[in-house]
């Protein structure tokens, strides 16, 4: 079986590639088919936009599909700034990693520097049956207004993300190391894996 993981974000790719290739799943991207669709994510919620997502490429390509999105709520912030599934997305246009950076140290900062949030993830599998299977996790993160130096490129968070127990940014823990472990690694990993029958 050849899944085709539904995005064109690089770090999307090296994330869910790296789990398929641990189940020995064979995988391409919409570059290898030279697909290039434009999908209108209408939806309100992550699950809504990573199942619009999947069935989008899975009409264009009649092949299984891994595809997802995501959500993000700061706590202080009013209900008109939340980032909602709008992550990286302002004015209509998509942020850079050092745009999201600079715009969302700024908003943390107005709301004292510091801030408890959560990013909700949801992943929709479109089987080789054509059925969709849905998973969504809520990923509790405590953010600060100062970014560190360290990137993680593809995951700004990963540098306004700071961990009071080891005292490190995100960024910091998982600098020069494999970005994908932990706890939401492993609950992607289970998930596939068990939506695949694998």
């Amino acid at each position: 079986m050849k899944i085709l993981i539904g995005t064109n974000n690089a770090a999307k790719v090296k994330k869910y590639g790296t789990i398929l290739k641990e189940l020995n799943i064979e995988y391409c991207t919409p570059k290898d088919l030279n697909l290039n669709i434009n999908i209108d994510e209408t939806g309100t919620t992550p699950e809504e936009n990573s199942k619009i997502k999947a069935q989008a490429y899975y009409k264009a390509t009649n092949m299984p599909v891994l595809a997802d999105d995501s959500g993000l709520i700061i706590e202080g912030l009013p209900k008109e700034k939340q980032p909602g599934v709008y992550v990286r997305r302002k004015d209509g246009k998509r942020l850079t990693d050092e745009e999201w950076i600079n715009e969302y140290s700024k908003l943390i900062e107005n709301i004292g520097g510091e801030a408890e949030g959560a990013f909700i993830i949801a992943i929709t599998i479109i089987d080789e049956n054509g059925n969709a299977h849905t998973n969504c996790l809520r990923h509790s993160r405590y953010f600060v207004s100062k970014p560190c130096k360290a990137r993680n490129e593809g995951y700004p968070a990963n540098s306004l993300i700071y961990d009071k127990k080891t005292g490190k940014y995100l960024a910091e823990e998982y600098e020069g190391k494999a970005i994908y472990k932990g706890n939401s690694f492993e609950n992607d990993y289970n998930f596939i894996k068990n939506t695949l029958k694998l």
